[in-house]
């Protein structure tokens, strides 16, 4: 999910970038983390903060921009912005049901893979 998550604040960036809302032209490595306050949605990212100085401007007004831009997405049910411009991202309860369903589905295989590929593989923790 995370991986998708970049996905959409990298389109939101591109389509400011083209609107003439951002200027550097720079989408910079950013994290997408879960919030210790669930109430401040499922995720999180400070990328507002990390593009400040490329951009001269506030990371917040930066926030802002990218949340205009954000694309529909059915998995998203709210973008908001909390305090100097972290970005919270909530999922929708339909994404959590089509998740929940695929696993009930799956019954034994789910989160099964075959990363050896018929190999045995020794995992060892010290």
């Amino acid at each position: 999910m995370k991986t998708r998550l970049a996905e959409l604040i990298a389109s939101s960036l591109k389509a400011a970038f083209a609107a003439g809302d951002l200027s550097s032209g720079e989408i910079p490595q950013f994290g997408i983390e879960t919030p210790r306050n669930t109430e401040h949605g499922d995720y999180a990212t400070g990328v507002a903060m990390g593009m400040a100085k490329a951009e001269k401007k506030a990371p917040r007004q930066i926030a802002e921009i990218i949340v205009k831009h954000f694309p529909d997405a059915a998995e998203v049910e709210r973008v908001e912005i909390a305090g100097p411009g972290f970005i919270n991202l909530t999922l929708s309860n339909s994404f959590w049901q089509d998740n929940l369903k695929n696993v009930i589905e799956s019954k034994d295989e789910f989160g099964k893979i075959d990363l050896g590929h018929g190999e045995k593989i020794l995992i060892e923790f010290v």
